[in-house]
């Protein structure tokens, strides 16, 4: 008696590995973890570096599913022969070490001389801010108060309603970093060669 319902348990549990309905399927759960990883490794290279424990808990699931398909006697070449090749995808290795991205970049230091002749550096601050109806040119206009403020001699304010608003700092003297990190340069999408005309 005790057999056979412990035959049906593990019949339960063959349907519930092999149907692929809102789980996907043990095999598409073991391909969907690996998946996980690849990302992981692509995009957040160096979250795993410093946390490489994340690795093993994502290797202790794909062993969990691969115990779980093997003591069912799963193959996917003889349930989804067209998936073989595919699914699942190999255990995903790190990327090559890539150049860190401009954000993830320290800032360069200003040299000495430069520093003697720029520093303190003085700095302004303007945040705008307008709502998803609110009219681009509306947003814009806020400059113009943000620059009759700062010529009267306003350092700091701001004025809002409902998300639409502004708000301004003017710092006379910063020790650093500078906004800009490199000695010169220019961006922008309507003159991306920088040259107008």
């Amino acid at each position: 008696m005790f057999g056979f319902f412990k035959s049906a348990k593990l019949k339960k549990l063959e349907v519930l590995a092999t149907t692929r309905n809102d789980t996907g399927g043990l095999f598409k759960r073991i391909d969907e973890n690996r998946e996980l990883l690849e990302v992981l490794f692509r995009e957040a290279p160096s979250f795993m570096q410093s946390h490489p424990w994340v690795e093993g808990w994502i290797k202790g699931n794909d062993a969990f599913f691969e115990g779980v398909r093997s003591t069912l006697g799963l193959e996917l070449d003889n349930l989804h022969p067209f998936l073989a090749n595919r699914v699942p995808r190999a255990w995903p290795q790190p990327l090559a070490a890539q150049p860190p991205r401009l954000s993830e970049r320290a800032p360069a230091q200003p040299s000495p001389d430069w520093k003697a002749h720029a520093y303190p550096l003085q700095q302004v601050v303007i945040k705008l801010q307008g709502t998803r109806r609110s009219n681009k040119t509306a947003i814009i206009n806020q400059l113009e108060i943000v620059r009759s403020r700062l010529q009267v001699g306003e350092a700091k304010g701001s004025e809002h309603d409902d998300d639409f608003g502004y708000s301004f700092t003017y710092h006379y003297a910063v020790d650093g970093p500078s906004f800009f990190d490199e000695p010169c340069g220019y961006e922008g999408d309507l003159y991306p060669s920088g040259k107008q005309g």
